[in-house]
């Protein structure tokens, strides 16, 4: 082992090419994390507290990043290294929690699928309006809620969310964003507010 400033580092990981983004996109994962961790969205949004709600959120989380820099130069790979950052971590989960080798590539897929997904939906849900919008939230993230009947409160709650993060986005520089630092506007601050 070679030691430099305190840090241990093997001597093959000195050679290794970093890839564009590599550690922006682990910083952004981390951002996208927090916000979709906050309990505002389970306690008064009904967003549904387990493994897939929690990823689903994420997802809407990533989704306003992806569309905020996807027109960027760099965004694509920003992107990308996003989507490898997000799947790595949720390997590494799996194989902490005692996921056999065989099981891993199997789960993994299911959620690659579902990522891409809800990027679609979402990204298309934006070009034709908020009535879309509601209705991909409700088959994405909310598929396992049972709301009443004619009750569009949270639905209409977390679509406006959707819509002012990505304006709030759009207001922060990109040279932060694509340098891996992103914040969103809280759930409970825009229920305020409305």
């Amino acid at each position: 082992m070679l030691i430099f400033y305190g840090e241990k580092k093997s001597m093959f990981g000195l050679f290794k090419k970093k890839k564009p983004y590599e550690q922006e996109s682990f910083d952004l994962f981390l951002n996208a994390q927090e916000a979709s961790r906050n309990p505002y969205f389970y306690e008064e949004l009904a967003a549904p507290d387990t493994t897939e709600g929690r990823f689903d959120l994420l997802l809407v989380h990533l989704f306003l990043i992806i569309h905020r820099v996807k027109s960027e130069q760099g965004g694509g790979a920003l992107s990308q290294a996003l989507f490898d950052s997000v799947f790595f971590n949720i390997d590494e989960g799996y194989r902490e929690i005692g996921v056999g080798d065989m099981g891993v590539p199997k789960r993994i897929k299911k959620l690659m699928l579902a990522f891409n997904g809800r990027m679609h939906a979402y990204e298309k849900a934006i070009k034709i309006g908020e009535a879309e919008l509601k209705a991909a939230l409700d088959r994405n993230l909310y598929h396992e809620v049972q709301f009443k009947e004619g009750d569009t409160s949270i639905l209409n709650a977390m679509s406006n969310y959707m819509r002012q993060n990505m304006t709030h986005l759009q207001s922060q520089p990109i040279t932060d964003i694509m340098g891996g630092t992103v914040n969103f506007i809280p759930p409970e601050k825009i229920a305020k507010e409305a």
